[in-house]
């Protein structure tokens, strides 16, 4: 297997920072994508075919969930001593798991 090079953006400078991921990383990422993309689409569906307005509003709050928004973290950081991941080292936390015996 080959790495390959990908682009991880970097938010507080905009730039694109060049990154090396594993072929399994890659799929972990492209995996995560195809589901939140699948989920959309059946969340659209719901909305569109909802037959009350009970519906309507669950799959309404279903879609922005699923789209989500920015959350400052500092404080549950400060309070917890948390240390958060972004994606791509979630899925390199994952491939090491899985490679542990």
């Amino acid at each position: 297997m080959e790495a390959r090079i990908g682009y991880s953006k970097n938010t507080s400078a905009s730039a694109r920072i060049p990154t090396l991921y594993s072929f399994g990383e890659w799929a972990l990422v492209a995996e995560w994508a195809l589901a939140n993309r699948v989920q959309a689409k059946t969340r659209h569906a719901q909305f569109e075919g909802a037959s009350d307005s009970l519906q309507k509003s669950f799959a309404a709050l279903m879609l922005g969930y699923l789209h989500g928004d920015a959350v400052t973290m500092a404080p549950v950081v400060d309070t917890y001593g948390i240390k958060l991941t972004n994606v791509n080292e979630y899925a390199r936390n994952v491939m090491a798991q899985a490679a542990t015996p």
